[in-house]
């Protein structure tokens, strides 16, 4: 039976590649205590003991690959976390700057966020968004929809779509309503229904 193919786990591949950049002379610049010339002095030290040199050998040669896996690992995650910060910023100018208007719920549909199209659409300061709940913007026939698919979402349901009017019908719009993964916030988004490039037209604030 041929032996099967067993991939190296991550510890071991780090080892594989510090021992590599060691012995090429390509490690990262060491951040420990282990230096290239306090190495080479600890080197001689450990070399001019007979009975000690070559198990001392073998544990600065470990200490080494060590310190270079660390500092690898170092380089890892300053580069992962620069990655993630570029695509968290990356996102958060596609919600800023969508073409219509989101929010960010929670379950019941109380305001979290909105984006620069969505807080002139509510007419209400940022400041008041956390006694509100966003089906009170739309007009009253159609509240309770709005009201039900959030509750479905909660309740593990799919994307919701609806076909709305805002408070005191001063326009028809699309809602698209998601729950984020993990359940919460919700996600909405309107756009009226004549037209995608047609702007949102302010709603008519609830009253508190």
């Amino acid at each position: 039976m041929p032996a099967r193919n067993k991939k190296l786990d991550p510890q071991a591949l780090l080892r594989t590649e510090a021992e590599g950049r060691l012995q090429s002379g390509t490690a990262p610049a060491m951040r420990g205590w282990l230096g290239g010339a306090q190495a080479l002095a600890l080197l001689h030290k450990l070399a001019s003991e007979p009975d000690s040199a070559g198990e001392a050998l073998k544990l600065l040669h470990e200490l080494q690959v060590h310190q270079v896996e660390l500092d690898l690992q170092q380089e890892q995650i300053e580069n992962d976390r620069r990655l993630f910060s570029e695509a968290l910023e990356g996102y958060a100018v596609l919600f800023e700057d969508a073409p219509f208007a989101y929010f960010t719920l929670e379950p019941d549909g109380r305001l979290i966020e909105a984006n620069r199209i969505g807080e002139a659409w509510l007419g209400v300061e940022r400041s008041e968004w956390a006694s509100h709940r966003v089906q009170n913007f739309f007009a009253a026939d159609h509240r309770v929809a709005v009201r039900d698919a959030l509750q479905r979402l909660a309740g593990g349901g799919a994307c919701e779509y609806l076909e709305v009017q805002t408070a005191g019908g001063v326009s028809d719009l699309k809602v698209a309503i998601t729950a984020v993964r993990g359940g919460r916030p919700v996600l909405l988004a309107l756009m009226p229904i004549s037209s995608p490039a047609q702007p949102l037209r302010p709603s008519t604030p609830p009253q508190a």
